[in-house]
């Protein structure tokens, strides 16, 4: 078992010892040091994925439609056509077109936040 007290205090002495030496790396390990002893509070930032990541994704993943809220989703790991995704939502089996993602629909790897989706800007649709 892990002693978080003497975690944090090992990780003081090497932001000193990095300090000392003016290593730039001293402050992630302070700011690891706060979020492991809890006086900082850490969430990660939802982060969109690429098609590529997608289609490797292993495990629960975020899908947002356009004009939708997102919902939870699986990634079929059987690729059923090239040309769309097989995901599977809590309500149903959806098969998007791979060649609209970030146009029609987009995945996520944390549930994004409005602010979030609203600073991810959608792709245009070709004028193909």
């Amino acid at each position: 078992m892990i002693d978080r007290d003497k975690l944090v205090e090992d990780l003081g002495n090497v932001h000193d010892f990095l300090r000392a030496i003016e290593d730039p790396a001293a402050d992630s390990v302070a700011v690891a040091a706060g979020i492991i002893s809890g006086e900082l509070e850490w969430k990660p930032a939802a982060r969109l994925l690429t098609l590529e990541e997608v289609r490797e994704w292993k495990g629960f993943l975020w899908i947002e439609f356009r004009g939708k809220a997102p919902e939870i989703a699986v990634v079929d790991d059987f690729p059923f056509d090239e040309g769309a995704l097989r995901i599977y939502t809590a309500r149903d089996l959806v098969m998007p077109m791979a060649l609209n993602y970030g146009m029609n629909f987009r995945c996520w790897a944390e549930k994004p936040t409005p602010e979030d989706m609203e600073g991810a800007a959608w792709e245009a649709e070709s004028d193909g």
